[in-house]
Parts: structure tokens; C-alpha cells; sequence
């Protein structure tokens, strides 16, 4: 299982793993917590000379060859099972038994717990909770949570350098990570992850995850 997932995503923050890879979640954190040796860490790579390697931080000894990294794809439910979160679901089909569910985690005083329990400000306790008005989609969301979920307003047309990208929360993101790309789509879902000291966006259809900043 640790050979599975041992180099796919998030770097600088680890995955307990519960069973394959579904998606991005966060829950209630009623008695969930785990011990280091239960957490497997994964890192986030990218085409490199010579190999894979980080998509943040150094790649000085840290460099992988294609054997060595694991694709991974997120799911959603299905008609027929589990299939893509994005692009062709014909013929790309999973059920329930060859899928790996995982939860973000993060570090807290007893271990780990999941990661939007602390982004949300509750208390890295044992009976800790939140609920739905906490999600980090709501038009009150701050870049403080370590994901948010959104869709764009309107139009989108890829990246060019600087793009704006108005949040139907009402949060507003600017590309601050040189990257062109044409990709047209109307109001398609966005997924931005905490990446190290910053945020990185991934828009439904675009491969890469971009480094943006919020600007309200």
C-alpha cells in the first residue's frame, strides 16, 4: 500500500490511508485522529531533467523515475460505479472494492487529525467538530482553509500569466505562477489546495495545478 502511494500528492501534508483515492475530504472530527506510523506522506511531482521531482521545495536528491511514480486519479459516484472526475468516463469504470478512500491530515497535539478541522479554527481535540456552514465553499471563505472547492463565474479561457479568476464564493484569485494555457470552459469547477506558503488552483480540464494568490 505505501509502494501505491508513496510519491503522488500534496506535498507537506500527509494521508492516513483508510482503504484508494476518491477524492479530497474532510470530515468530523469526533475521536479521529492517527499516530505518525499510521500516516503515509506523499509528494506532489513534476517532469524534470533527469527525472520526476517536487513540485515544491528542493529537488537536490529528490528525483524519481517514471517507473517509480504512481499515477492517481480522483473519482466521484456513478451510474454504473466510480468513475472520473474529469474527461471520458466510457470504458473508465471502478467499483466500490477497487477504490482507495483518503483524508487529508494535518499535525496536531495528539497526532494527526483531519486537515480541515484546524483551517477551520476548531480545537485539535478529540471531540472537535464542524459542520456545513463551515465549508470552505461558503462566500465568507478565506484563504486561511487548506482546501477550498468553487466553481468560476462565468467564463473561463485558460491561463495567460496574470489571469483573474472571479469565485462563485465571491473570492477573487489571481495566476501568480508564469503558465499559457487555452482551455475554454463555462463556470467549471476549481479545487485550490494549500501548497507550502502559498495556494495552487486546479481547474476542471486543466492538468496543471497553478499557483494563484487571493486578492479578496
Amino acid at each position: 500500500m505505501q509502494a501505491l502511494l508513496r510519491k503522488i500528492w500534496v506535498g507537506a501534508v500527509a494521508i492516513p490511508i483508510i482503504s484508494g483515492v476518491v477524492g479530497l475530504a474532510s470530515g468530523a472530527a469526533i475521536a479521529v485522529s492517527w499516530s505518525k506510523s499510521n500516516v503515509i506522506p506523499v509528494v506532489l511531482v513534476k517532469p524534470g531533467i533527469g527525472g520526476f521531482e517536487p513540485v515544491d521545495g528542493s529537488s537536490i536528491g529528490n528525483m524519481w523515475s517514471k517507473s517509480d511514480v504512481k499515477a492517481v486519479l480522483l473519482v466521484k459516484p456513478g451510474i454504473a460505479g466510480f468513475e472520473p472526475r474529469e474527461g471520458v468516463s466510457i470504458g473508465n469504470f471502478w467499483s466500490k472494492d477497487n477504490v482507495l478512500p483518503v483524508m487529508l491530515v494535518e499535525p496536531s497535539g495528539g497526532g494527526f487529525i483531519p486537515l480541515q478541522t484546524l483551517s477551520n479554527g476548531a480545537e485539535p481535540n478529540s471531540t472537535s467538530q464542524f459542520n456545513e456552514s463551515q465549508h470552505v465553499t461558503s462566500s465568507n471563505a478565506s484563504a486561511s482553509a487548506s482546501t477550498i472547492e468553487s466553481q468560476i463565474e462565468g467564463d473561463f479561457e485558460g491561463w495567460e500569466g496574470e489571469t483573474i479568476v472571479k469565485l462563485t464564493n465571491g473570492q477573487i484569485w489571481q495566476q501568480n505562477e508564469y503558465y499559457y494555457t487555452y482551455h475554454y470552459a463555462f463556470m467549471p469547477h476549481v479545487l485550490i489546495i494549500k501548497s507550502g506558503n502559498g495556494y495552487k488552483m486546479k481547474v476542471d480540464g486543466v492538468n496543471k495545478l497553478i499557483g494563484v494568490i487571493q486578492i479578496r
